[in-house]
């Protein structure tokens, strides 16, 4: 049950944050490869959810399993985008890319 007032508490704060208050750090996008801003990667007007993760942490991508599994309830009830952000070194990206590409 906290788990759930955790979520909903970070969707609701995600409301309040805007694309300007985050990090401009540079990110690459693992679906094209190209370098993007992270603060670009948020839709004004959408309730983003920013999950940060990493190859080698059971209980990230847990978290990402669950995430998935409701994400499309999530999005009956408004706006809603889900971003993943793995924070392995650069060697690990092809471990992250087939990851993500597995998990949808």
């Amino acid at each position: 049950m906290k788990k759930l007032f955790c979520i909903i508490g970070m969707l609701c704060f995600s409301h309040l944050i805007h694309a300007q208050h985050l990090p401009q750090t540079t990110i690459t996008d693992l679906s094209t490869g190209k370098k993007v801003a992270f603060n670009s990667t948020v839709e004004q007007g959408k309730v983003t959810l920013i999950s940060f993760w990493a190859t080698w942490c059971i209980p990230c991508k847990n978290e990402i399993r669950n995430i998935v599994k409701v994400m499309d309830t999530w999005k009956q009830s408004a706006d809603f985008n889900y971003i993943t952000v793995s924070i392995d070194e650069t060697r690990a990206q092809g471990l992250a890319r087939s990851y993500a590409i597995n998990q949808g």
